[in-house]
């Protein structure tokens, strides 16, 4: 007798980033689609035999402006002040200056963007035996599972022109204040080309295997526990000096 369970679920979230007409060709929204598949099955082998399986697959894919994250462009829309510098002057230049060099309105929408490509696979099977006919009570299993893990990173990416202009405050000819154009700082470098790197951004697989016997038993007013066990688990990440492994009995 075999019960199981299937799901088969699909989200597409879009962020709240403004676009513009800066890009006709992409898009340097935030967004985030996943596609999650489960399966889970109890399966009966005999009156004495059981055994589990689960499965779970997950797939994403993430969209950000330039290499910014979500949390770094919130990060510099709190630091900057409201009267820093101009978002746009009307050469078409960027607005920036020395210490606050990143203009949120540029970094979100004239940056290119950046594709995160993640996948998840877990899986875990079990098996459980009654040993009755050795001693009342007694039971033994076995477990193992898998959890695997990789994230790809494709980043679109350009630099652009910011410019501070400095506003001098001066005397007409009539004897009336007003602010004239000073002297105009200009900084990091116009591309039109969006670049193309690709990297391996993470990488992760665990395996643990946990075996071992139990026993459970009442004898009138007096009930025995006892269990034996012995349990692997490996870890290996992405990167020299990720790998390990821990036994315990």
């Amino acid at each position: 007798r075999v019960k199981y369970f299937s799901m088969i679920k699909y989200s597409n979230t879009q962020g709240l980033i403004k676009e513009h007409d800066v890009n006709p060709d992409y898009s340097t929204q935030l967004t985030h689609s996943a596609l999650s598949i489960r399966t889970n099955l109890d399966i009966k082998i005999s009156k004495t035999t059981t055994a589990h399986v689960n499965l779970l697959g997950k797939i994403y894919e993430n969209n950000t402006p330039g290499d910014a994250s979500a949390s770094g462009l919130m990060t510099i829309l709190y630091q900057l002040p409201a009267n820093a510098y101009p978002v746009r002057y009307a050469d078409g230049k960027w607005g920036g200056r020395s210490g606050y060099s990143m203009n949120p309105v540029a970094q979100s929408s004239y940056t290119g963007y950046a594709t995160y490509h993640t996948r998840n696979v877990f899986a875990d099977l079990g098996l459980e035996q009654k040993l009755d006919f050795i001693t009342p009570g007694l039971t033994a299993f076995a477990k193992g599972s898998i959890d695997v893990y990789a994230q790809n990173k494709d980043v679109r990416s350009k630099e652009y022109i910011y410019q501070n202009k400095a506003g001098v405050l001066e005397k007409d000819s009539q004897g009336n204040l007003a602010i004239n154009e000073g002297k105009t700082l200009q900084y990091g470098e116009e591309e039109y080309e969006l670049g193309f790197s690709s990297s391996l951004a993470g990488q992760e697989r665990g395996t643990n295997i946990y075996a071992g016997l139990n026993y459970q038993r009442s004898f009138k007013d007096h009930i025995v526990n006892a269990s034996a066990f012995y349990r692997l688990m490996k870890y290996i990440g992405l990167g020299k000096g990720t790998t390990y492994a821990n036994q315990d009995v």
